[in-house]
């Protein structure tokens, strides 16, 4: 199948990707490619049963040899386009090195059968060779772009064929390059992603900030106004003073959520010899990150594709969590920061920075340009108490309203300054919306609708010893 390429997948990929896993006791396992698949016997010792499909072949062959044993294994030879089994069967499929076999109708119609094969909730995890060009094709393999399985994965879904039947489609959980730093001419990248219900004309999340609010285009203009590797108000400026407030040390590892294309990550990293880990849910946003990384070479920094509301980590992973204008995208709030307090080491802290709603009613304007972006706001009390509720101790909010008009002020000078350059870069009309959105906020800010709170806390330290996983970056 893939002959010696499967083996520039080093040993501690397998680990990481099998640390990955959603937890398996219990679950019935369809595993798509299991001649060359590294995880076979580890899920068969956690799994209830486990399905094995692959076409005959000596990897294949040598490994019924060493499995024959095993009772909750069911081996089948079968091409992955030919196979049929029930709605719902499994809990968990796993496909090593399938897809890139498939031409896109192929992909299309199988990840089809993905779906309708899981039940509601189930999780399908897959890793493949990516290009880091479109349209590499080789030896009847198609080693497609990050986006191209992301978009296939997006658009399929099972179901609606008649009105009684409800529609599935699949949320991402996360998408990780394993190898970005080896800088081999193929990515490892791996997936999950979970098997949802989808209405008519709902997307998700993370389609919604790919087309509507962090396009190419508009990340380009974003990073214009704000600072190379910056997309939100302050740039390096805001990035560098929060820094400061956080006392990081050489070596801890932070999680930012709402990573954006880097910035701030590759600056806490190089300016403070800390790890990070940076997620976002928009792929434009990371792809920018990922090729940053490669340019700058900062070898403490990874970014990930990810919904933090759907992401898991161990128990204390993290001695710091960081997010700048990101949470206010997230409903469930208190679920989130619980997952954070369990994330985050014994005495580990955290900073947000986000919008809130002020003490005086938006106007009629700004409350539809809010509803337009998604955004979901709480007032700053109501911000507290979730973390307070979520475990967190030493909770400190600070109005960080006046720094933030300021810096809008000094961007919309700046601007409006260059106004020619940037309509020469963008068009009239860009240059309209964000002077527009800029004076809003402004106005909105003073008029006392809108505030940005800034909140920093820790997590209670524990009196007997706690272990931490060290493997997380």
């Amino acid at each position: 199948m893939l002959g010696s390429e499967a083996n520039l997948i080093c040993s501690e990929e397998d680990l990481e990707m099998l640390s990955l896993l959603p937890p398996l006791d219990g679950l019935h396992v369809l595993e798509l490619g299991a001649g060359i698949s590294p995880f076979t016997e580890k899920i068969a010792d956690s799994a209830a049963r486990v399905t094995t499909v692959d076409c005959a072949n000596m990897f294949f062959a040598k490994k019924l040899s060493k499995m024959e044993n095993m009772r909750n294994v069911e081996h089948l030879q079968a091409d992955v386009t030919k196979l049929d089994f029930p709605k719902t069967k499994f809990d968990l499929i796993i496909s090593s090195f399938q897809f890139m076999h498939l031409e896109d109708e192929e992909l299309k119609a199988l990840t089809a059968c993905l779906i309708r094969w899981l039940r509601p909730g189930g999780h399908l995890f897959f890793h493949e060779f990516c290009s880091r060009q479109p349209d590499s094709t080789s030896s009847q393999k198609t080693y497609r772009k990050q986006a191209d399985y992301n978009r296939f994965m997006q658009e399929t879904t099972e179901g609606l064929n008649c009105e009684a039947e409800t529609m599935h489609g699949f949320d991402l959980v996360f998408s990780k390059c394993m190898n970005l730093k080896h800088k081999e001419e193929r990515l490892h990248f791996c997936w999950l992603l979970k098997k949802v219900i989808r209405t008519g004309n709902n997307c998700s999340l993370e389609e919604f900030l790919e087309k509507e609010r962090f396009s190419r285009r508009k990340i380009s203009h974003i990073e214009w106004m704000y600072g190379q590797g910056f997309l939100s108000a302050g740039g390096l400026d805001t990035t560098q003073e929060l820094m400061s407030l956080l006392n990081l040390k050489p070596g801890e590892k932070v999680l930012d959520i709402g990573c954006g294309i880097g910035g701030p990550a590759l600056y806490m990293a190089k300016a403070y010899g800390v790890e990070v880990l940076g997620i976002d849910l928009c792929l434009c946003a990371i792809e920018i990150a990922q090729n940053r990384l490669m340019e700058k070479n900062v070898p403490k920094v990874q970014f990930e594709l990810c919904d933090a509301t759907m992401r898991e980590f161990p128990e204390n992973s993290f001695d710091v969590v960081y997010s700048k204008e990101s949470i206010l995208y997230i409903l469930d709030k208190l679920s989130l920061f619980q997952k954070l307090h369990r994330w985050l080491k014994p005495t580990g802290r955290f900073l947000i920075l986000d919008y809130c709603s002020g003490e005086q009613p938006m106007s009629e304007d700004f409350q539809k340009f809010v509803n337009s972006t998604g955004f979901q706001l709480l007032a700053v009390p109501s911000f507290t108490k979730y973390l307070e509720t979520a475990g967190f101790a030493d909770v400190h909010v600070t109005d960080y309203t006046p720094q933030f008009v300021k810096h809008l002020k000094n961007e919309l000078m700046h601007v409006k300054k260059n106004k020619e350059e940037f309509i020469k870069n963008f068009s009239k009309q860009e240059y309209d919306d964000n002077i527009n959105v800029w004076k809003g906020k402004i106005q909105e800010c003073e008029a006392g609708g809108l505030t940005q709170g800034l909140f920093q806390g820790t997590k209670r330290a524990v009196n007997n010893s706690v272990l931490c996983d060290d493997n997380i970056l």
